[in-house]
């Protein structure tokens, strides 16, 4: 029977074994020690397996509705890989993490692997490629052996910068997928029924496309400031066609829902709900709170001038200031 053997890849994320660099395609690739072909016939690649159950379960993300892994950067996950034959330490191959819009010694026929990526690993979907090198150079698996694979900020390791170190609190900004939503006017206000929808079967690959629609570069996504304001930009619709258009009015005739395009119509609750949904998809611990009494400065003076006429009744036609109710999401 053959054997299996355990190892730890450690994967540094954009600055080590970059073996890509081209624009928006960035590849990290782990290597065999040996670059001598075997006289053992070729090696290919007959499985790839990403462990899906043990790992999931491991990364806390078995709630997502998909049927590719979702893991959490700095955290370590296991990965098999089947091949015709035993390895012999004259063989060489490759792993490589591909990322971007196109898309260790060892006996035995399989292998298994353990890879950690960086804490401050890129954010976003993988494609993971193995290649073997042959006598006329490397042969990678074919389409059906080239797996996809998402990794998430991590909210749960201290060494990644999102850390929180209540978990309790972690916990619930990540992964809880409903909550409330308070609105009105105090002492008046009232709470909305919210679900998040953060594992629905779509929504990472939607928050994905929002990344690329936006051109934010494949590099800054492991940055969660650079993600976060790219993320308050592209909700708004305004400038960028992200994905809602405000209205304040009271007609709302037009709203639609359409397939990428801006959804009609949203006001500030829905804004936040929707951000709030795409920070706790991509692992970010954050929250909806409602600030009632906010100071809306329209001229850029510093000041909130509410004007009155002579019987002290509001001058609404005069007044270009106001105090009113907001909802905005709040990163944890």
């Amino acid at each position: 029977m053959p054997e299996s053997r355990q190892y730890r890849v450690s994967l540094e994320s954009i600055i080590s074994f970059i073996c890509l660099n081209i624009s928006n395609f960035k590849c990290v690739t782990v290597t065999g020690s040996h670059v001598l072909v075997s006289s053992a016939g070729p090696l290919t690649v007959e499985d790839v397996d990403l462990l899906k159950n043990e790992n999931a379960a491991a990364h806390k993300t078995s709630m997502y509705r998909m049927k590719e892994l979702v893991i959490r950067r700095g955290a370590p996950f296991q990965m098999k890989i089947t091949f015709n034959r035993p390895v012999t330490p004259q063989d060489m191959f490759q792993v490589q993490f591909r990322i971007g819009e196109s898309f260790t010694l060892q006996q035995g026929a399989t292998l298994l692997l353990r890879v950690t990526p960086a804490p401050d690993a890129v954010v976003g979907k993988y494609l993971v490629v193995v290649g073997v090198a042959l006598a006329n150079g490397l042969q990678y698996t074919p389409d059906s052996l080239r797996l996809p694979l998402y990794v998430l900020f991590n909210a749960f390791h201290p060494d990644d910068v999102v850390y929180l170190q209540n978990q309790s609190d972690a916990h619930m900004y990540v992964m809880k997928d409903n909550g409330v939503i308070y609105v009105g006017d105090y002492p008046q206000y009232s709470s909305k029924p919210w679900n998040y929808g953060q594992f629905e079967a779509g929504v990472l690959d939607a928050c994905i496309y929002i990344m690329d629609k936006s051109e934010l570069p494949i590099a800054d996504r492991g940055d969660v400031v650079k993600v976060c304001r790219m993320a308050s930009a592209m909700i708004n619709s305004h400038d960028d066609q992200g994905v809602l258009v405000g209205n304040w009015s009271d007609d709302f005739s037009l709203g639609s829902p359409p397939t990428l395009a801006p959804v009609s119509f949203a006001q500030c609750w829905v804004y936040a709900g929707v951000l709030n949904t795409f920070l706790r998809c991509l692992g970010l611990a954050s929250r909806v709170i409602t600030n009632f009494f906010s100071a809306h400065d329209n001229n850029g003076n510093l000041r909130t001038d509410l004007v009155f006429t002579a019987d002290m009744q509001p001058d609404s036609r005069n007044t270009r200031d106001s105090i009113w109710y907001q909802t905005r999401h709040n990163t944890r």
